[in-house]
């Protein structure tokens, strides 16, 4: 008699290779789910930083008088409407839609504020007059940040 050698796969073999195949793909479907919160994340803090920085320059050039006028004024971050030549054809709506607002993360107010100490001086030539503006928000997890930034402002 002639010995027939089986082919193929048993039913064990193919059992190991899919639990194998699964832990492989939950592995790499983790590392896409963190890298796109950390990108979320940066994509916030850097609209964070520009809106922070935009909103600073802007009361630098007004006189110095006018800039006790912001102090505890909130402003909302607006949103991304310009961009470079040649992207808004090229994604660029893609990037809107996907765009989130920045949500405050105190009750109430816009998630830009602006603090400006005169201090008890008066408006002499020379005297300095601290300004901040801070950007607090919540992310999509739901945790407050914040993010800060400060600077002198001479009457002259």
């Amino acid at each position: 008699m002639r010995s027939r050698r089986r082919r193929g796969f048993t039913l064990l073999e193919i059992a190991i290779v899919t639990v194998i195949t699964a832990l492989l793909m939950l592995g790499v479907f983790s590392t896409l789910t963190t890298t796109k919160r950390v990108r979320d994340q940066t994509d916030e803090l850097d609209r964070a930083r520009e809106a922070a920085r935009a909103k600073l320059e802007f009361i630098q050039a007004q006189p110095f008088g006018a800039i006790g006028g912001y102090h505890n004024q909130t402003y909302d971050v607006p949103e991304p409407t310009d961009f470079p030549a040649g992207v808004v054809n090229t994604g660029a709506a893609d990037y809107k839609k996907s765009w989130r607002p920045l949500r405050s993360s105190v009750a109430g107010e816009k998630p830009l504020k602006v603090l400006v100490d005169t201090g008890t001086a008066p408006a002499a030539a020379g005297v300095l007059c601290k300004v901040t503006v801070q950007v607090r928000w919540l992310t999509p997890d739901g945790q407050p940040s914040r993010l800060e930034y400060s600077t002198y402002v001479a009457n002259q």
